[in-house]
C-alpha cells in the first residue's frame, strides 16, 4: 500500500498520524510501494498488552453504559481535540479534525449512530 493511501486508509478510519509518524511505519514496516499493510495490522494485533486491552474495555464500558454498544455522540463528546496530533502542530483545525474523527467512526458504525463493542 503507498504511504499516500495508507495515510488516507488511517484517516478514515479516525487516526491521525504526523508525517514523522506515518514515515517511522514505513520504515520499520517496508513494502514496495510503501508500506506492509498486512504486517503492519498483524504487528498491532499481537502487540497489544493485556493491560491496554483491559483499558479499551473500561473505556468502552464507562462510554455504553456497560452495553454493547456506545454512541457515537459519547465518544464524539469525549474528544480532548486539542490533543489531536495535527491540531497541535497547526496543520488542522480543531472543528476539521474533529469531523474528520467523525467521519472514521461512522464508516465503523453499521447504523452511523452507534459502534459495537467486537
Amino acid at each position: 500500500m503507498s504511504e499516500h493511501a495508507f495515510n488516507l486508509f488511517l484517516n478514515a478510519s479516525g487516526i491521525f498520524l504526523t508525517t514523522q509518524e506515518i514515515r517511522t511505519i514505513k520504515d520499520n514496516f517496508p513494502h514496495a510501494n510503501g508500506v506492509n499493510y498486512m504486517l503492519f495490522v498483524a504487528h498491532l494485533r499481537n502487540d497489544i498488552t493485556q493491560k491496554r486491552l483491559a483499558a479499551i474495555d473500561h473505556t468502552f464500558a464507562e462510554l455504553s453504559g456497560y452495553s454493547e454498544t456506545a454512541s457515537l455522540s459519547a465518544i464524539l463528546n469525549c474528544l480532548a481535540i486539542k490533543q489531536h496530533p495535527h491540531v497541535r502542530s497547526y496543520s488542522k483545525q480543531p472543528e476539521r479534525a474533529r469531523k474528520d474523527i467523525e467521519e472514521g467512526l461512522r464508516y465503523w458504525s453499521q447504523d452511523g449512530e452507534h459502534l459495537t463493542y467486537q
